[in-house]
């Protein structure tokens, strides 16, 4: 199997299972058709490793499939089901999230040896989060200058 087409099925299994475990806990009377809007200003906080060490970046994201954030980085994102996945051009960086109400929870990882946690925030949601130290890679997976 090609590494391109084995990374798309890692991505797609992956979306699978936040799927299947979404449609298990959800109430039922949640409505899969109707779509939580996700156009608009968000807070992107990423942890490389999963160690609690958050970052955050700024990132707008727009009608028509695409997004940038604040360092600069631009990619294509889709909705699906209460999903949510980001790709960052140029770049293997991918994000896949849960989306619930104005908060989005999820994995992201480079395919090229960083795997992470994320959450976004939409703007105006109060939050009491606070980052200690910058991790050493930014939102794309590249080492910090």
């Amino acid at each position: 199997m090609k590494p391109m087409r084995s990374k798309v099925l890692w991505i797609l299994s992956v979306v699978m299972c936040m799927l299947a475990v979404q449609a298990l806990t959800a109430p039922q009377h949640v409505a899969w058709a109707q779509a939580v809007p996700v156009t608009g200003n968000w807070t992107l906080y990423y942890d490389w490793d999963c160690d609690g060490s958050y970052n955050s970046v700024s990132i707008i994201v727009n009608a028509g499939g695409t997004f940038t954030t604040g360092s600069g980085y631009s990619g294509l994102w889709v909705q699906e089901a209460g999903m949510l996945l980001l790709t960052i051009n140029n770049s293997e960086t991918t994000y896949a999230g849960n989306l619930a109400s104005r908060s989005i929870t999820g994995i992201s990882t480079t395919f090229a040896g960083l795997n992470g946690c994320f959450y976004m925030l939409q703007a105006g949601v109060p939050t009491a989060f606070a980052i200690d130290e910058p991790e050493p890679a930014d939102e794309a997976g590249d080492q910090r200058q």
